[in-house]
């Protein structure tokens, strides 16, 4: 699946919309509402007791059994939740729509019919046309329209079927804060981060908070809390646009190669290490986007038919890929093996260690990767996959390459 994001030109007057999202995020209140009270999350018993009442705010019949199950999803989530914090308040205001049952896209001449508690309404669509017409034999499927700042935009979910091909390599990634590397044993690709520039601009927005932190003075000034917001905007804007062109570039390359990559499973490592490490690294922590820049590439590859491959990431760099040995540090990011005298950098340490694992799992590789002499260049690892299927894309919502 992948998420387009059009932009919404209204032909005509577009107070219908507005005033279908106002009435649909009422009747959602009102669903959530009921259901966290009565502790009833049984659709076909939540229906019975709301639809009727509901009735009075218009909404065409499809709509109000959308706003009823997407009610009780959102107050399931938060009753399931054994840290829930304060009651869902919904501000974020949304239209949930389905193909051809509350909405029709033609990507042809870029129109959306949206249904609303006038019948339906066309809507023209506003995109780089160029890049949605890769979406063209892709199939629509859920959408949303969202109300921000007065705007109206429709994010669309494409979904199509591909054929998973067999890889002719395997790329261990590794990233690091300053640094992504990406090697087979044989070659290695490194590129620099932005992640020290974002953090640049979180670091000012945390000295701003702190000077005026005695009563939480910052959030009832707005030239001090505006300037805050902008910090942390500039600091998210870094990431998103560094982790889509890396990811790009990433993947042009792999993809040229006939290759796929292996990944740490990072999940959680903030979580872990948060507690062991310095005030400074844990802010850095914060805005080292890993998963984030791991979906990209992930959803990116599966545009071309390769799945990614995770290992599990334990002493990917503090053992010896050649004789399994603890490694001791011998210089600014090298480490070296005390037992067999193998030295190298600690990235180029973590990529050979992660084919490795990599190999144990799946014995595809041909056979267990040897570390190179220190010397050296790495020693090339081939191998195909031996099965071929197809399978569908399973991309974030919230992003798109």
């Amino acid at each position: 699946m992948a998420t387009l994001k059009f932009g919404v030109a209204p032909e005509g007057d577009c107070s219908i919309l507005y005033e279908t999202i106002e009435r649909y995020m009422n009747t959602l209140r009102i669903v959530v509402w009921y259901v966290i009270h009565s502790r009833e999350t049984t659709l076909f018993k939540v229906q019975k007791v709301l639809y009727e009442k509901l009735k009075r705010y218009g909404l065409p019949s499809y709509l109000s059994i959308t706003a009823i199950k997407e009610g009780i999803e959102i107050a399931k989530s938060w009753l399931n939740n054994p840290k829930r914090g304060r009651y869902p308040i919904l501000r974020k205001k949304h239209l949930t729509l389905h193909q051809r049952y509350s909405y029709k896209v033609d990507l042809k001449n870029f129109i959306a019919e949206i249904l609303t508690i006038n019948g339906r309404v066309r809507v023209k669509l506003l995109h780089d046309r160029k890049y949605v017409n890769k979406f063209k034999d892709w199939t629509p499927k859920g959408a949303k329209l969202l109300l921000r700042n007065g705007r109206l935009f429709l994010h669309v979910t494409f979904e199509k079927e591909v054929q998973e091909k067999s890889p002719r390599d395997y790329y261990a990634l590794d990233i690091n804060y300053r640094e992504i590397v990406l090697s087979n044993g044989k070659e290695e690709l490194r590129f620099k981060t932005m992640f020290n520039r974002a953090f640049h601009y979180y670091y000012l927005a945390n000295k701003l908070q702190q000077k005026y932190g005695k009563g939480m003075k910052w959030r009832f000034n707005k030239r001090i809390l505006n300037r805050i917001r902008y910090f942390y905007r500039k600091a998210r804007d870094i990431i998103e646009y560094y982790t889509s062109l890396i990811s790009t570039k990433i993947v042009n390359e792999i993809t040229r190669k006939n290759a796929t990559i292996v990944m740490e499973n990072l999940r959680n490592l903030k979580f872990n290490v948060l507690n062991n490490v310095k005030k400074d690294w844990r802010l850095r922590l914060n805005l080292l986007a890993y998963r984030k820049l791991q979906h990209k590439i992930e959803y990116k590859l599966l545009w071309h038919g390769y799945k990614v491959h995770y290992v599990d990431p334990r002493n990917t760099s503090s053992i010896c890929p050649k004789c399994n040995s603890k490694l001791i540090n011998n210089g600014y990011r090298r480490l070296k093996c005390i037992k067999c005298g193998f030295e190298a950098d600690r990235d180029t340490i973590a990529c050979l260690n992660i084919l490795k694992k990599f190999n144990s799992m799946w014995g595809v590789l041909g056979s267990t990767p040897t570390a190179p002499d220190p010397d050296e260049t790495p020693m090339g690892m081939k191998g195909k996959l031996t099965r071929g299927s197809t399978f569908k894309f399973n991309i974030p919502k919230s992003t798109y390459p």
